[in-house]
C-alpha cells in the first residue's frame, strides 16, 4: 500500500470516528470534494480570412505532447476540481460553507489549416492550467435539493497558466508554431486579465441514506476572460487568415462530495446486571405487551408518542416500553431492534436525525431499567418507510422488532 493511501485511510478512519464514535451532531462538518467537468469556449472573431480554431469538447488529453523545440512527453490531464469546505449548520435548512478548491482545465483547438510542424500533421493545441480558489458561500435545503453559491477568490491564476499543444505543446502562451516553409500559426497574448474573483452556483442531491454523500452539478465561471489572443494563419510565408480569441476560465463540473458531521459526546448510563430465570421459548410467537410477535417481524408502538420535534418520552411512553422491559427480562438472551420513523413533512436529512434521536430515548429508558445496551440495536429511518400515504401521522411511530431469542 502507498504512502497516499495510508494516508487516506487514516484520515478517513478519523473523520468516521467523529461521526459513528458518538451522539449528537454539531453545527460543524467538513466535506471533501472532487468533481469532472468541461472548460466552455470563449467568444472567437474573425479579422481576416476564413481560418478558423475549432474547439474539441474534451475533458481530458492522455497521449504524447511535444514542444516547439521536439521535447516530447508523455501526458494525463483532466478538467477535474478537488477539495474541502468547511460548514457551519444555521438551520435545518442553510449552512454557511468556506473551504479550498483546486481546479485544473484541460481544452483543445484544432486548426482549419493544416500543416506539418517538427515532421509531424499537427493535431490539436492543448491548454492546460490550473489555480487555487478560496470559496465562501451559502449553502440552502429545500425539498429533496440543495443549492449553493459561492463567491471565489482567486490568489494568482496567471501564476500557474501554462500552454501546450496536443502532441506539440508549448510552455509559453505567445509563439511561432509555423514549419520551415512559413507554415503555420503564430500567437499573440493581447490583453491578460489579472483574475482575482468569481462565483460558483451549483444543485445537488442527497444519494446515499442519511445524507452523508452528495451528487452535485455545478458551474464555475469569472465576469472577465483569462486572456485575449490573436492567431495569424501563415501559408509559406503569406497571411491568409487571422483571429481572436477569448480564452475563459469557466467550466461545469459534475462531482461527489462527502459529509463528515462533528458530533457531540452523550454519556449513558452504564447497565446494571441483573440475573433472572430461564424460561422455556415458544418456537412460534411471543408475547409483547397484549401482542404476539414472531421473530423478525415488526410491531408499531402505538402508545410511543413524542411532541412535534421532540424526542422526550412521556408518562405513557414509558409504560408502553415497561412491556418490551418485561418481554426482556423474561427472555434474557433476546434481542430487539427499535426503530423510529417520522413523517415526510419537513427536511429529510433533520428527520433521520430526529427519528434516531427518538430511538435512542427509547433505548436508553430500558438501560436504565437494567436492560443491556448490547441487546438492543436502534435505527433512524425518517420518512423513508411510510405505512400510510395518506395519513402522515400513522407514519410518526416506534416499531420493535424482535432480532433473536439465542
Amino acid at each position: 500500500m502507498t504512502k497516499a493511501k495510508i494516508l487516506f485511510s487514516c484520515v478517513l478512519a478519523f473523520f468516521s470516528s467523529l461521526v459513528f464514535g458518538q451522539a449528537e451532531n454539531s453545527r460543524f462538518g467538513i466535506s471533501p470534494h472532487f468533481g469532472l467537468g468541461m472548460l466552455l469556449p470563449g467568444a472567437q472573431k474573425a479579422i481576416e480570412g476564413n481560418q478558423r480554431m475549432n474547439y474539441l469538447w474534451k475533458f481530458y488529453n492522455i497521449g504524447y505532447t511535444t514542444n516547439n523545440q521536439g521535447e516530447r512527453s508523455f501526458n494525463l490531464q483532466t478538467t477535474n476540481r478537488i477539495g474541502v469546505n468547511f460548514n457551519y449548520k444555521l438551520s435545518n435548512n442553510i449552512d454557511l460553507t468556506a473551504g479550498g478548491t483546486r481546479i485544473n482545465y484541460v481544452s483543445a483547438y484544432k486548426p482549419s489549416l493544416n500543416y506539418d510542424f517538427q515532421g509531424q500533421q499537427v493535431q490539436a493545441f492543448l491548454d492546460d492550467f490550473n489555480y487555487l480558489s478560496l470559496n465562501f458561500g451559502v449553502k440552502y435545503r429545500a425539498y429533496n435539493l440543495y443549492y449553493v453559491v459561492q463567491g471565489n477568490f482567486i490568489p494568482n491564476v496567471n501564476g500557474f497558466y501554462q500552454r501546450r499543444k496536443e502532441k506539440y505543446s508549448s510552455d509559453i502562451i505567445s509563439g511561432d508554431y509555423t514549419n520551415t516553409s512559413g507554415t503555420g500559426l503564430k500567437f499573440n497574448t493581447l490583453v491578460s486579465n489579472d483574475l482575482k474573483y468569481g462565483l460558483y452556483l451549483g444543485i445537488g442531491q442527497e444519494v446515499f441514506l442519511g445524507g452523508d454523500t452528495e451528487l452535485e452539478l455545478g458551474f464555475s465561471f469569472a465576469l472577465q476572460p483569462l486572456y485575449v489572443e490573436q492567431i495569424d494563419f501563415y501559408n509559406r510565408g503569406s497571411l491568409i487568415g487571422r483571429n481572436r480569441n477569448n480564452k475563459l476560465i469557466n467550466g461545469v463540473f459534475l462531482g461527489l462530495k462527502q459529509s463528515f458531521n462533528f458530533r457531540k459526546k452523550e454519556k449513558r448510563p452504564k447497565p446494571k446486571k441483573k440475573k433472572t430465570p430461564r424460561v422455556e421459548v415458544n418456537e412460534e410467537s411471543f408475547e409483547i405487551g397484549e401482542s404476539a410477535v414472531r421473530v423478525g417481524e415488526d410491531l408499531v408502538m402505538d402508545e410511543i408518542q413524542f411532541e412535534q420535534s421532540s424526542s422526550e418520552l412521556d408518562y405513557f411512553s414509558q409504560q408502553s416500553l415497561n412491556s418490551i422491559y418485561a418481554f426482556l427480562l423474561r427472555y434474557p438472551k433476546s434481542k430487539i431492534e427499535i426503530s423510529g420513523h417520522t413523517s415526510s413533512e419537513g427536511d429529510r436529512g433533520a428527520n433521520i436525525e430526529l427519528s434516531e434521536k427518538r430511538a435512542e430515548a427509547c433505548k436508553d429508558y430500558l438501560i436504565s431499567k437494567g436492560i443491556s445496551g448490547r441487546r438492543i440495536r436502534t435505527l433512524g429511518l425518517g420518512p423513508d418507510r411510510p405505512i400510510s400515504r395518506k395519513e402522515e401521522e400513522l407514519n410518526r411511530r416506534v416499531e420493535v422488532k424482535i432480532l433473536s431469542m439465542e
